[in-house]
């Protein structure tokens, strides 16, 4: 499993770097395509889940509240 987490202020190339170097490889995760945090969390823990590799594309995905990593700090 490889879960890769982007980020950085906007318009800085976040997602055209996904484009680049992870589109064929990875499932890309960004609030701007999922529309809400519950989709974005509930995407993620079936990444975690499948251990499919994954992108985290967001301005701020570790801000309290925002993005909650099942098992983050247990070896995942």
């Amino acid at each position: 499993m490889q879960l890769i987490v982007f980020c950085g202020i906007q318009a800085t190339g976040k997602s055209t770097f996904y484009q680049q170097r992870f589109f064929h490889s990875h499932v890309r995760l960004s609030l701007d395509l999922l529309r809400t945090r519950h989709r974005e969390q509930r995407l993620l823990q079936v990444c975690l889940e499948t251990q499919m590799r994954c992108v985290v594309d967001n301005t701020n995905p570790c801000r309290a509240g925002h993005l909650h990593c099942p098992g983050a700090g247990n070896g995942l």
